[in-house]
């Protein structure tokens, strides 16, 4: 178990994606008693997305797979290329490791109550705020390392 990543959840309120290495489940926040180390969701294809910390470091996950982020050598963008889809690209000491083509999903019911489009696309959250440069991404270490 020590091993295992403890990921919030960001689409499931209380939960936490716990990641092993090659695969991954969903738990109660209350069955975890270590502290988080980073945030997951899914792209559209279902696939596990997440970034995470382990000591000084930070790592980005897609299809379990994980890749220890160069602090002063990543790019992320998330850029609508047409009306309703987004591109939503990592790139790492110049390798592109993941490019995801995807229509946002928004609860219509709450486009009435003025919601934030991060509340419900964890892309663009990741991009806009963990990912969106070499300050957030420092800022996302020492949070998850207090």
């Amino acid at each position: 178990m020590s091993n295992e990543i403890i990921l919030r959840n960001y689409s499931e309120y209380k939960k936490y994606t716990i990641w092993s290495g090659s695969d991954y489940r969903i738990v109660d926040k209350e069955a975890v008693d270590r502290q988080e180390q980073g945030i997951s969701g899914f792209a559209e294809n279902e696939a596990l997305v997440g970034v995470f910390v382990k000591k000084d470091d930070a790592f980005f996950l897609i299809d379990n797979k994980e890749y220890k982020i160069c602090k002063s050598n990543f790019e992320c963008s998330n850029i609508y290329i047409d009306k309703k889809t987004r591109k939503f690209q990592f790139i790492n000491q110049n390798d592109l490791i993941c490019e995801i083509i995807y229509e946002p999903y928004i609860d219509p019911g709450m486009v009435m109550y003025d919601s934030d489009p991060e509340e419900f696309d964890f892309l663009l959250f990741i991009s806009n705020n963990i990912l969106q440069s070499k300050e957030a991404l420092a800022n996302f270490v020492v949070a998850r390392n207090k």
